[in-house]
């Protein structure tokens, strides 16, 4: 015969056979005891009504169930009272509530503005092994008298207005293995402040606070939770002192910092982020280091040699070759603001390397105050600016040449007042798309820090949208630039082969500044098309190797600010032709 019994939920491990064979006893450590309470300290696990609890019956084989039974005798009013807790929902009083603080082994204190009454309790206890006290206001718990109970284990101080960890804070609970102190307002952790504590987590989570060596020096944990840092300061002496086996954090640069010592951490940098310095390489700052000493050395003598070939031509009778001189001063102020633009160039490099031996190891740590630093969008604004009168010009200098070449007679390009004013007015133009770059990034899509180390706003690591606009305007400039470069010179050239049989001495002039613009030309072209090829490929790509960014700045733009002095000052000194 088959039995078929159905039981009451509160019938199933209780301890008690009710089947015949015992079934409704077994598997009951994975019992849920929905609506029941379940014995936790018992080796056996039993579910009993609430009815079986304090009914000076032990039903659970620890006796669990008849503990603390004069919680509830009497449970102070608008609180419910059941084994370990008191659960209070409405304002009730507090001295009711308090006096049971001693006995107590779970406290759990939330939104409570009692602090006086609680502190001054809860060290009396010595029961209490969890104690989560959280959105109440608390202010310290590190003063003259100690607040937690000297035998909690798991402490959770989250959620309050915590500004301050002093010194020995936790000295008289040196029991505690649990820490949170999240979500509070900490923005200094002194030295020894966890002095004498094994903890086994601790979770520093969402506080205002510069993390440093000198603060987590005492800190002994095998786990370690720092989250919402991103935008913190994190020192680079956190790596060294730190003695952690685990760090759980959302900020890759503390994981660069410790990944020197036995730490294991859980955030890697992903792109376009890395742990290395601002220039990745010794190779990288070297190449830095002398670009920026050739473009001061060479334009500075590039500068000279053409103010003295200005000073002998003002010098001469006005009377004598007019036109010729007007020609050569136009051209020669030409190449005098391409001078004085390329140093902006050197000035770049020089302020980069800078800034690269200045944080050396510790710029991971310090990359924010360095991208969200005024030098930094400095730097970027000029970078752009220099680049943008770069193209203007090759431009003017090309157009200027053309029609000189093309149409002898014609004093358009000819006369110093129309170059003033070409100059005058391409220069702030170029300045404010530069400016407006920095507060389109800024002001409209809300990025406080510069996209790349370089500071430049080229090359897409961010899904910015003036990053890519900058990125493809800069790009088709290069592109537009030496299209109309060739086409151009390709007609000079055509026009001065038609009439070399007749040339006389003013057009070898000519033909001696063509050859000098056409070189100027040609090196712009070779480094802005490798530069092209750059940003269109950052543009393209989902992710692509970010220190063709680094050596695009450092080596391929700068590289026409090297030859530009050397073509304008070798060519006339070996042809001899503007003497």
């Amino acid at each position: 015969m088959v039995w078929h019994l159905f039981l009451f939920c509160r019938h199933i491990c209780d301890a008690k056979w009710q089947c015949p064979n015992g079934e409704d006893e077994t598997m009951c450590n994975t019992y849920n005891c929905s609506g029941l309470y379940k014995c936790v300290l018992s080796t056996i696990k039993v579910c009993l009504h609430p009815v079986s609890i304090c009914d000076s019956i032990e039903d659970c084989h620890s006796g669990e169930d008849e503990h603390f039974c004069d919680l509830s005798n009497p449970c102070p009013a608008s609180c419910s009272c059941l084994l370990y807790g008191i659960f209070c929902s409405q304002k009730f009083h507090l001295a009711d509530t308090i006096k049971h603080f001693k006995i107590c082994q779970l406290i759990h204190i939330v939104k409570t503005a009692f602090q006086q009454e609680v502190m001054q309790s809860l060290p009396h206890n010595h029961n209490a092994v969890v104690l989560i006290w959280s959105q109440s206001w608390l202010t310290d718990v590190c003063g003259e008298e100690n607040i937690i109970p000297p035998f909690t284990q798991y402490l959770s101080l989250s959620f309050n207005h915590i500004k301050i960890v002093k010194k020995d804070c936790f000295m008289s609970s040196l029991l505690v293995k649990i820490l949170s102190v999240s979500n509070n307002e900490i923005y200094l952790i002194a030295e020894q402040a966890f002095a004498g504590l094994d903890l086994t987590f601790v979770d520093l989570s969402q506080n205002p606070l510069v993390i440093s060596g000198k603060g987590f020096e005492s800190l002994r944990a095998e786990t370690l939770k720092l989250v919402g840092y991103a935008e913190s300061e994190i020192r680079s002496d956190i790596g060294r002192k730190m003695r952690v086996d685990i760090v759980l954090t959302d900020d890759f640069r503390l994981c660069c910092l410790v990944k020197s010592v036995d730490t294991i951490c859980s955030t890697l940098p992903t792109w376009p982020d890395s742990c290395n310095v601002l220039l990745k390489t010794t190779s990288a700052q070297t190449v830095t280091l002398t670009e920026a000493i050739l473009i001061a050395i060479l334009n500075l003598a590039a500068l000279m040699f053409n103010f003295i070939q200005i000073t002998k031509m003002r010098n001469e009778p006005q009377n004598q070759e007019r036109r010729k001189k007007n020609v050569l001063i136009s051209f020669i102020v030409t190449v005098v603001c391409v001078n004085m633009n390329d140093m902006l160039f050197g000035y770049y490099l020089i302020f980069l390397f800078a800034t690269d031996q200045y944080y050396g190891s510790t710029y991971v740590s310090d990359r924010y105050q360095w991208l969200g630093g005024m030098p930094c969008k400095i730097l970027g604004v000029l970078s752009i600016f220099a680049m943008l009168n770069s193209f203007f010009l090759l431009n003017l200098i090309t157009i200027a040449r053309f029609v000189s070449v093309k149409y002898p007679f014609s004093h358009h390009f000819k006369s110093l007042t129309i170059l003033k004013r070409y100059l005058l007015t391409g220069f702030p133009v170029n300045f404010v798309i530069a400016a407006l770059s920095l507060c389109s990034y800024q002001v409209l899509e809300g990025y406080f820090s510069m996209p790349s180390a370089t500071c430049l706003f080229l090359g897409e690591t961010n899904q910015s949208l003036t990053v890519k606009s900058a990125t493809a305007f800069v790009c088709f400039l290069e592109v537009g630039s030496f299209v109309s470069v060739v086409i151009f010179y390709t007609s000079m050239f055509r026009n001065l082969g038609e009439s070399k049989l007749t040339m006389n001495k003013n057009q070898k002039r000519e033909q001696s500044m063509l050859v000098q613009a056409l070189l100027v030309a040609t090196s712009n072209a070779l480094c802005w098309l490798p530069s092209c090829a750059i940003y269109i490929l950052s543009i393209v790509s989902e992710t692509y190797p970010t220190d063709l960014l680094i050596w695009n700045a450092i080596l391929i733009n700068p590289l026409n600010s090297v030859l530009n002095p050397g073509i304008f000052t070798l060519v006339p000194i070996v042809k001899g032709k503007c003497s």
